[in-house]
């Protein structure tokens, strides 16, 4: 009898409970590059709202370009 195993893989747009377990990266430590301005709204990470209000909006992020950004860092440092 054979067994199948099944892949999950994560969209590339998560929230950030699911971000700190991909990467390893605490919630204050992604809150203080999202907030310091070094990862750019609508690359590393956007707002959203199923409902459009103003106070219900969502912080997701994504997670391929988060992973890019640190590339990017590593290879100029």
């Amino acid at each position: 009898m054979t067994k199948t195993a099944e892949i999950i893989q994560p969209n590339d747009w998560v929230e950030l409970s699911l971000l700190t377990k991909l990467t390893g990266l605490s919630a204050r430590t992604v809150e203080d590059f999202r907030i310091g301005g070094e990862w750019t709204e609508g690359v590393q990470y956007i707002r959203v709202s199923p409902s459009g209000r103003q106070n219900g909006r969502k912080i997701m992020y994504n997670r391929k370009a988060i992973d890019e950004y640190f590339n990017y860092v590593q290879r100029i440092a």
